[in-house]
């Protein structure tokens, strides 16, 4: 194994932790109580109509882009797009027929470069500039996307889903749709600190989700510093142990990222990469969930139970057990500590 370079490895990964990030922030656990709290909390509101905020229109259903999917509309989440946000350009999103309130579908995206494939009803909403004036909201690049974000959480609050409720009609016995005339008429209360009250709920979220990932970016330099080593370490011997700091990665968060490490970098483009996962339950729990989000790697995942094979091997250890290790590899036995 000769020197490499090690740049293009680290975006991949730092970009795949950022993600991770981003999920966090994202987290449903303490999402509906962080913003039913703050809509409760608020004081000094104005009842406003929503249709002297939005105006309304329909995305077409044959109306088809490569760009998103209706996956990417998160069930109870805000989709944030990752282009830089223009005035005038934010939609606030909404899906126009479920079965109950409860699937409910809200979402934000930049209209000039974010598209959304639709395979369902989709209701469209743009924020008023003229309405921001009338307010006296203090107009700058982005205010519309802070306006959007303000009625989308209301609407997903436990308040804003009430009020929802009450412009639902029913097409046939398992769907209903939402009235718009209905919906226009719907009055929410608009806070006096419009920004404030985004500014609070994110923080929150943040604050209480994103900390794990946050610490983790912050250690990216440990983090990288011990895949050098433990690849110099690979070069001299058949066998290598590392323990991950557990407060910072779990031995499987460290044995992946190490993975996709060595795929990405271009002097390891020839080996076979495989990871071990800790057990047949892992294992079987990491195919229904998470081995989508792997199909674009050249890594092959096993079980403690499969016939193994690859280059390089990364193990992580659950508990000593006898692995089917081919004679001709490369160890990685990853723990926590």
């Amino acid at each position: 194994m000769l020197p490499y370079e090690i740049s293009p490895a680290k975006n991949i990964l730092l970009n795949f932790l950022s993600q991770n990030w981003q999920k966090a922030i994202l987290d449903t656990t303490p999402f509906q109580q962080i913003i039913d709290r703050t809509f409760e909390e608020l004081e000094h509101t104005i009842p406003v109509c929503l249709d002297d905020i939005l105006q309304f229109s329909e995305i077409e259903k044959d109306y088809v882009s490569s760009s998103l999917g209706k996956g990417d509309l998160p069930l109870n989440k805000i989709y944030f797009t990752d282009t830089e946000v223009k005035d005038n350009s934010v939609l606030l999103l909404m899906s126009h027929k479920m079965k109950d309130i409860e699937n409910l579908q809200v979402g934000i995206c930049n209209d000039d470069s974010t598209v959304v494939k639709v395979n369902q009803n989709i209701l469209k909403m743009k924020v008023i500039a003229d309405f921001l004036d009338v307010i006296g909201f203090e107009k700058y690049t982005g205010s519309e996307l802070i306006f959007s974000k303000y009625i989308a959480y209301f609407f997903l609050s436990t308040v804003g889903e009430q009020q929802l409720s009450t412009c639902l009609q029913s097409e046939i016995p398992v769907m209903k749709s939402l009235k718009i005339s209905k919906l226009k008429q719907l009055e929410i209360p608009v806070s006096l600190n419009v920004p404030y009250v985004v500014e609070k709920i994110e923080e929150q979220i943040y604050f209480s989700d994103a900390d794990h990932y946050f610490n983790q970016l912050d250690n990216s330099k440990s983090m990288f510093e011990a895949f050098e080593a433990i690849l110099t370490d690979v070069s001299t011997n058949d066998v290598t142990q590392f323990k991950a700091d557990k407060k910072l990665f779990t031995a499987r968060e460290f044995a992946l990222l190490l993975a996709r490490y060595i795929v990405s970098s271009p002097h390891y483009t020839d080996l076979d990469v495989s990871v071990v996962l800790e057990s047949f339950v892992h294992y079987s729990r990491f195919v229904k969930l998470h081995d989508s989000e792997w199909e674009d790697e050249p890594i092959e995942f096993y079980g403690p139970h499969h016939e193994i094979e690859g280059d390089i091997i990364i193990v992580i250890k659950h508990f000593e057990q006898n692995w089917d290790i081919p004679e001709n590899a490369k160890v990685i036995f990853i723990e926590e500590r």
